[in-house]
């Protein structure tokens, strides 16, 4: 069997004393949505940059198929539903594709265009969840006492 694994690293300190298993998690899903909302909506590629558009046989097809003639990675839409947290710790956390299939997808989509991983963008919105996590922590401590 043949495996791909793309691995975009960003370092992000979770405090991972401070905040619970789930509120890493939480965490972590903010920047996949984030990352989707970058790749499908705004079109932007993993420096937060236009991405270069489709070839216009792959135009075609998509439109033939119902869907926008944009480089989403939303042809079918199983690749950005599969994305997810891949393995979790207290030292950290993966995320992407689940399915062996879409690893291979998104490696190749990976090597056209560099759209999966944490942008500058969604790297705020990670830490915006961070701040709120420790934030309703803090509230909880306060009330406890």
């Amino acid at each position: 069997m043949i495996t791909f694994s793309i691995s975009v690293t960003k370092r992000i300190d979770l405090d991972a004393i401070l905040l619970s298993d789930y509120q890493r998690a939480r965490i972590a899903m903010a920047g996949v949505e984030s990352m989707k909302d970058r790749i499908i909506n705004k079109l932007l590629d993993v420096y937060d940059d236009p991405v270069k558009s489709l070839n216009e046989a792959y135009k075609k097809a998509k439109i033939r198929q119902g869907a926008k003639p944009e480089p989403d990675l939303v042809y079918t839409g199983g690749l950005m539903r599969d994305m997810d947290i891949k393995f979790m710790n207290s030292e950290k956390i993966i995320v992407g594709p689940v399915s062996q299939k879409n690893a291979i997808k998104a490696a190749v989509n990976q090597a056209r265009r560099h759209q999966l991983g944490f942008s500058p963008s969604d790297i705020e919105n990670l830490e915006a969840e961070k701040e709120r996590q420790l934030a309703e922590n803090i509230r909880r401590m306060r009330r406890a006492a």
